[in-house]
């Protein structure tokens, strides 16, 4: 199984692309990485996101796109464009005990390793997305 990581101050999170979800963005994606250089991350509730090239915008559309989440799924946002990594629920997830997105996203992966970093991240903190 492919993987990529996502390289932090506090370690490295791992994730196993699920090409059968979105085969198009993950061939998309894995051709972008590695990242030149680390990115700011921004925080929704208990998801983590940062902001990846806009020529992306050109390349990737939406793709078996969902809302409902899974805790620990990786999802690509086609609007900003941006990666993002769910690990609890999020300010529109109400009575829901898993994560709900602002608006259709590719989902991409799940998190295997790592997930306790997600909980020491803040904003403005640098991430890194590499080849796993």
């Amino acid at each position: 199984m492919e993987k990529i990581k996502f390289i932090t101050a506090f370690g490295e999170i791992v994730a196993e692309i699920r090409r059968e979800y979105s085969p198009k963005t993950v061939e998309l994606l894995l051709d972008f990485l590695p990242m030149k250089y680390n990115v700011p991350i921004w925080l929704w509730g208990q998801e983590i996101f940062f902001f990846l090239p806009d020529f992306l915008k050109e390349k990737i559309d939406y793709e078996n796109a969902k809302v409902d989440l899974q805790i620990w799924d990786i999802a690509y946002w086609v609007r900003d464009p941006a990666i993002c990594l769910f690990f609890g629920k999020t300010p529109i997830s109400g009575n829901k005990k898993n994560p709900v997105a602002a608006e259709p996203i590719n989902i991409i992966g799940k998190i295997i390793q790592g997930k306790e970093i997600l909980t020491k991240l803040t904003k403005g903190d640098l991430i890194l997305m590499v080849k796993g």
